[in-house]
């Protein structure tokens, strides 16, 4: 097993941000060499969005039980099961507790009632990478961050082929969040949920859902 760490140092820190756009805000760390071309490090979800096979979150409160923060959360993609597994899971008291609070007691109904699958699925949504090319510094650009920072378009024409590559990204990535895709893609463009069908559907017929072309 290896040893518990509770977030990347300075040195590290760095280096993730020398190769993924828009890490800076997220206390993240990963495995991987971040290098889809060698097997085992990326996985590809679709449109040209991946995540990396390995990946680490740390200091996330727990809404569920207050006062509570999962310290580590480590998921891996495992390709024998084509799923993704936690194999590392630390809770630990919020730094917002203080001495005269009580003492959180986290008993075996509460472990049992743990959403671990929300928080797995929130992990993996932060990590979503768009890849923006081999020949670009850096490489990948953080998905959430795109998101973050995009204002709604409101279209009163049909779709571009730029608008179904990003409604093909947007329909991707919400396979990992907690929202209908289909939704979301109405929200980005400002159009309604049926016309986001008939995107998604555009989208897919071209080949978008599964893969973007990235030169």
């Amino acid at each position: 097993m290896k040893n518990m760490k509770l977030g990347p140092d300075l040195f590290r820190s760095n280096e993730l941000r020398a190769h993924i756009d828009g890490v800076f805000h997220m206390l993240v760390d990963t495995d991987s060499e971040l290098n889809p071309s060698i097997p085992g490090q990326m996985k590809h979800l679709g449109a040209d969005l991946y995540v990396p096979c390995n990946m680490q979150a740390f200091s996330i409160a727990v809404k569920e039980v207050p006062g509570l923060v999962i310290a580590c959360i480590e998921v891996d993609y495992v390709p024998q099961l084509r799923d993704f597994v936690v194999s590392k899971f630390f809770l630990g008291a919020s730094e917002n507790t203080t001495n005269e609070a009580k003492p959180l007691d986290i008993d075996g109904e509460t472990m049992r009632r743990f959403p671990i699958e929300r928080y797995k699925r929130r992990v993996i949504q932060n990590w979503i990478l768009q890849d923006l090319g081999m020949n670009r510094t850096p490489r990948w650009w953080l998905w959430e961050n795109v998101m973050r920072w995009s204002d709604p378009t409101r279209h009163v024409r049909g779709a571009g082929l730029l608008d179904l590559e990003r409604t093909a990204r947007i329909y991707v990535a919400a396979r990992y969040g907690d929202r209908d895709a289909h939704e979301a893609v109405a929200d980005a463009f400002g159009i309604s949920k049926s016309t986001a069908g008939r995107w998604i559907k555009k989208a897919r017929d071209i080949g978008y859902i599964d893969n973007i072309p990235v030169y």
